[in-house]
This record gives structure tokens, C-alpha cells and sequence, in this order.
């Protein structure tokens, strides 16, 4: 009787249609092909973030060098990426700032490029790899064995494979690699999580061929609502999926987010109010583990009643102008089969459109961080570090912009007896005086006086 009655009610759970066992946190996770991380495809990559609500990120093709890796950047993410030596690839894992997280793996190889970062959710470490293997190298066995490892219980490898089986590409022809990882799933206990969809589209206008390059692995965890969906930014979908960890984690659906407060809204006088009547019940003659306890407590309650909760502070400007050429575009890609050559021109006139949107709107962006430049200002000079590097970051659009901001420093600090913050300081001089006479936006820049004396650490 009893095993009916289990029976039953098993039967009642599965007749809801949202109920499964028990999921513990769920993270949301996307994976893309960026095809090169440009400004302006880094604001767009942060527009996708807010929307999704992205918690993990990884990104194949960045197309960036040892310089650019190590400066990458996204507000409100921590960074992990590695570049190739030569032209293109490169791959990146980011991860929301508030998780536990670090960077545990990398490589880079004729075959094979991979970083993998571990991000700690309640008490379960969580593996998470993006890999890229080029095109027109032999995918080999060991290349593919090689993103695993014994210890690594929950893992979840997001590559850019470009390598095709019947299993997840039905557009085209089966090819050796697809077979290696085939083996690999079944060798090492991992899941393939494509659906069958494609992943990619050529753009060309004459072919606008669909194949499914990318692949989704997953290890000892729960996964649901895998989606490609086609991207004005690459010929490569942006593909994403809900994360679960555990099975023994309290009902969510969510992991919680860091508490973000508005302390310039904050009413401290309530706050003193709050801590002073609770510190009458202070515990004079408790130990002082339960001090610190109840002055805790205090703060913490104190905090909770007169600081209203704030927002993560990132910077994000999206204007309606891009939010327009964003709908159009998602409008036109959304038709993902029988697309006819017509179509195809109209799509690439659109998403070049949107390119040029998001570079004058880097430009502009740019242009304000010259206006507002001042010598007291750290970031002026982490700016100035960046483009006095081997090579700097991918601000060719605005080669004007950077121009008159060496110029601008320099004829500060020549005005100026205090030495530079930072060493190295004779480039920035050199280079100001070299930069005089030339014309920005119609202005010919004053040239610095020759006779100046410059402090010099070299």
C-alpha cells in the first residue's frame, strides 16, 4: 500500500510539469564565438550580459595578443584569458565578481587553446572551460582527453570545435574529430548538451551554409534550456543554458547575488539610533567571541533598516539608437533556415550597420575620456599605460582620440613641477613634443617648448 501511495504521489510531481528533483543553485552560462573582441563588441557583450543575467561567460576568437589578454576587461566580471601567438583565436572565462573564482588551467598549442576557471557555488567547486581548436589543424585524441581531468567532478567545456558528427550536426558531413569527442564523452562520463540546432551560419551571400561547430559538454551536473540563438556580432550563435549544481541544495532557482547597498542614501542617524538602543542589551560579561557576535548582529541589523538596497554599479550605455539597429537585426536573423540570397544581403547590410552604430559610439565614448582627462586622475594613466604597451588595446577607431590625449598630458605636465606618477615618464614627453604641429579634428596642437627639462628615472 505504501508503494502506491509513493507511486502516486510521484505521479501527481511529474504531472506539474515544472517539478524535478530537488535542483540546488542555478547559474545562467553563454557561450560564443565573439570573432574578435573589439569595443565595440565588448559593449554589446555587456548589453547581453544584463539582459541574460549572465553569471559565467566563455568566449573563443578573441583575436587579441599577450598585452590584450591580460588587460581584458568587462565591468562587472572577473577576467581570465590567454591568447595565441599568431593571428586570431584566443579564448577567455569570465565569471561575475562576487563568486569565489580563479583561473586553474590553461594551454595553447597548434591544436588546442584553453582556459578553465573555477568558480566556487556553496560547497561545490565548479569547473568551467572554454576551448577553440583552429581550423585546419588535426583534432587528435589526446588534444581532445586533454580538457579533462580526474578531479574535476563538475565540469562543463564549451569549444569551438569545429568538428562535425550526426549526433549534433545534421548539416554537415561527419568528420574524425567529431568522432574523438564522441569517444571522449563516453570515456570520460560527460554529456552532450547540443539539441541538433545549428550553431553557426556562413553569411556569405551566395552559400549562407548552417553547421554546428560549437560544441556544449557537461559533467555531473543539471542542465536545462540550451539555446542557440543567431548573433548580430559573429556568424557564431550565442549559445545559452541554466546551470545547476547539486542535488542536495535547498529548492532555488538562483544563486544569491552579493547585497549591493546605496550608502549615499543611507539615513545615519537612524543607523546610530538603531546600533545605540541594541548596544544597551550589550553582553558586558559574555566572552568575547559573543561580543563581536552581537556587535555584528548590530551592524548588521542597523544596516539592513536604514541603508536601502542599491544595484551593481556598472556602466552601461545603451542608447536607442543601438537598441533599435539590436531589434532589427534580431529580426532578420531570426528566420534561421531558407534563407535566400536577398535575405543574406539585407542581413549583412544591417549588422554593418549596427558594427558602425557601436564604433561611433566607442568613438564618443572615447572622446569623453580625453575631455576628462586630468593628471590627478589614476585612470588617465592606467589609459596612458595601456597605449605605451607592445601593443595596445584595440582603439584603432580612435586614433585622433589618443592622439590628443598624449599631447594633452604632456602639456600638462610640462606647465607642471610635480614628476610623473609612474615611471617611464620620458615617452610620454617624447611623444607629446613629437605629436605637436600635427592637426586633430581641425586644430593644429601647439608644439612643446624644446628647452623644457625632463625628470627622467631612466
Amino acid at each position: 500500500m505504501r508503494a502506491v501511495r509513493e507511486f502516486n504521489l510521484s505521479s501527481l510531481l511529474l504531472r506539474a510539469g515544472d517539478v524535478h528533483p530537488n535542483p540546488g543553485p542555478t547559474l545562467r552560462i553563454a557561450q560564443f564565438n565573439i570573432l574578435g573582441f573589439t569595443p565595440g563588441k565588448r559593449l554589446s557583450l555587456l548589453h547581453k550580459a544584463i539582459t541574460h543575467d549572465l553569471d559565467v561567460i566563455l568566449l573563443q576568437e578573441l583575436h587579441i595578443v599577450k598585452n590584450e589578454a591580460s588587460r581584458l576587461t568587462l565591468d562587472g566580471y572577473q577576467c581570465f584569458a590567454i591568447a595565441r601567438d599568431a593571428k586570431g583565436g584566443g579564448v577567455a572565462v569570465l565569471i561575475r565578481k562576487g563568486f569565489q573564482c580563479s583561473l586553474t588551467s590553461q594551454s595553447v598549442s597548434e591544436v588546442l587553446e584553453q582556459a578553465t576557471g573555477c568558480v566556487k557555488v556553496g560547497a561545490h567547486l565548479c569547473q568551467f572551460t572554454s576551448a577553440y581548436f583552429p581550423r585546419g589543424n588535426k583534432v587528435t585524441s589526446a588534444a581532445v582527453h586533454s580538457l579533462s581531468q580526474a578531479d574535476w567532478t563538475t565540469h562543463v567545456i564549451c569549444a569551438d570545435a569545429n568538428c562535425h558528427h550526426t549526433n549534433w550536426d545534421k548539416h554537415v558531413a561527419p568528420n574524425p574529430g567529431g568522432s574523438h569527442i564522441v569517444d571522449f564523452c563516453i570515456d570520460e562520463g560527460y554529456t552532450l548538451l547540443n539539441t541538433g540546432d545549428p550553431t553557426r551560419r556562413s553569411l556569405t551571400i551566395e552559400r549562407g551554409q548552417l553547421s554546428a561547430p560549437d560544441v556544449t559538454l557537461a559533467r555531473r551536473c543539471t542542465t536545462q534550456r540550451w539555446q542557440a540563438t543567431p548573433d548580430p556580432d559573429s556568424d557564431h550563435f550565442l549559445i545559452t543554458f541554466n546551470f545547476v549544481v547539486g542535488d542536495d541544495e535547498p529548492l532555488a532557482h538562483h544563486v544569491p547575488k552579493p547585497s549591493y547597498y546605496s550608502w549615499g542614501q543611507a539615513n545615519w542617524q537612524e543607523y546610530s539610533r538603531l546600533v545605540s538602543e541594541d548596544c544597551k542589551r550589550f553582553p558586558t560579561k559574555g566572552t568575547p567571541n559573543q561580543q563581536a557576535k552581537f556587535l555584528s548582529r548590530s551592524i548588521a541589523k542597523a544596516t539592513a533598516k536604514a541603508v536601502p538596497k542599491g544595484v551593481t554599479r556598472v556602466r552601461h550605455l545603451w542608447l536607442a539608437d543601438l537598441e533599435d539597429a539590436e531589434r532589427k537585426c534580431e529580426k532578420l536573423l531570426s528566420p534561421i533556415d531558407g534563407t535566400t540570397p536577398s535575405q543574406r544581403r539585407e542581413i549583412l547590410f544591417s549588422t554593418r550597420e549596427r558594427k558602425r552604430l557601436l564604433s561611433n559610439h566607442c568613438k564618443q565614448e572615447w572622446g569623453q575620456v580625453c575631455a576628462d582627462m586630468k593628471p590627478t586622475n589614476s585612470a588617465t594613466w592606467r589609459t596612458l599605460q595601456n597605449i605605451m604597451s607592445a601593443r595596445p588595446t584595440p582603439t584603432n577607431l580612435v586614433v585622433e582620440g589618443i592622439l590628443f590625449l598624449l599631447w594633452r598630458v604632456g602639456n600638462i605636465h610640462l606647465n607642471r613641477s610635480q614628476d610623473f606618477p609612474f615611471e617611464a615618464s620620458w615617452d610620454i614627453f617624447h611623444w607629446a613634443h613629437l605629436i605637436g604641429g600635427h592637426m586633430i579634428n581641425g586644430v593644429r596642437l601647439p608644439i612643446l617648448n624644446n628647452s623644457i627639462s625632463v625628470h627622467s628615472s631612466g
